[in-house]
């Protein structure tokens, strides 16, 4: 009977590492099925324009398709309507002192910034950051794949290409100063 157990407990480590050795094969080395990759759209030398106007619109727009649908940020996070840059970033500098009055009580945390009330935790406070760091992350995207490597490595020439980065690294840039001046209302 112990011979048996023994034998047992052998074939058993023995089927676990055999099935762990060759159960590993490049399945899961895939790419999307539907949605479009990096490598796909930056093989493109007509989409590098358009990708940088993505940028800029990060500024005014709040998603990909008008007013409502494929938001930027997800509608769990805030409101696609009220996660526009610009009204958010506004309404943190301007709210917040005597320059403008909020005087309706029913949007939301919004009369928080009038009465010197609010936390990190106010929906319109968190939707600014949450924008701001989404305009970072794009236009981050946007440095990494268009560097001097990347697009000889994809036989791409666009003299363009060094303005559009530089473009987008002031606007990156002007993120992280909206980020950094707005960093006690972001943390508190």
């Amino acid at each position: 009977m112990k011979k048996l157990t023994i034998n047992i407990k052998r074939a058993a480590i023995c089927a676990a590492f055999l099935g762990l050795t060759f159960s590993c094969t490049k399945d899961l080395n895939r790419e999307p099925f539907i949605e479009s990759t990096s490598l796909a759209v930056y093989k493109d030398p007509a989409n590098y324009k358009p990708l940088l106007a993505k940028i800029y619109a990060g500024l005014a727009v709040t998603g990909q398709e008008g007013p409502t649908g494929k938001p930027d940020i997800p509608e769990s996070v805030i409101n696609e309507g009220e996660s526009q840059y610009i009204r958010n970033y506004w309404g943190a500098q301007e709210l917040t002192t005597d320059e403008a009055v909020v005087a309706w009580k029913s949007d939301g945390t919004l009369v928080n910034y009038h009465t010197m009330d609010w936390t990190s935790s106010g929906d319109k406070i968190r939707g600014l950051y949450v924008r701001l760091i989404y305009q970072v992350v794009v236009a981050n995207e946007f440095i990494r794949e268009t560097t001097d490597a990347k697009m000889s490595g994809r036989g791409i020439s666009i003299p363009e290409i060094k303005a559009y980065r530089a473009e987008a690294r002031f606007l990156r840039a002007l993120s992280y100063y909206h980020a950094l001046d707005l960093s006690v209302m972001l943390l508190s």
